[in-house]
């Protein structure tokens, strides 16, 4: 990972990434609550648009998934594994 430079910020480098980890987390935050505004205005969705709206989520779910996958390579299979078994533990809670 590339380390960029702060100078006369007077924070320390993983600083700086937590405090752009958190401006980011709230702007994405924010972009969720956009994407949401339009169903404040409309009473209901057909089945064909629900449907659509359920398949377009879950190819971004999906390929959020595998880049995660990928980013945790480098920390080993196991490691990896454990860490997609652990998330699909916590999502079961949540299914049934």
């Amino acid at each position: 990972m590339k380390q960029t430079e702060n100078r006369g910020s007077g924070l320390h480098p993983q600083q700086t990434l937590c405090v752009q980890v958190g401006v980011m987390t709230t702007f994405m935050g924010a972009a969720s609550g956009l994407g949401a505004l339009p169903f404040f205005f409309v009473g209901s969705l057909s089945a064909e648009w629900a449907a659509l709206a359920n398949a377009i989520a879950c190819g971004v779910m999906l390929a959020a998934s595998f880049d995660l996958v990928h980013e945790g390579q480098p920390y080993g299979a196991g490691l990896t594994v454990l860490g997609v078994l652990l998330g699909e533990h916590k999502d079961q809670k949540y299914v049934s």
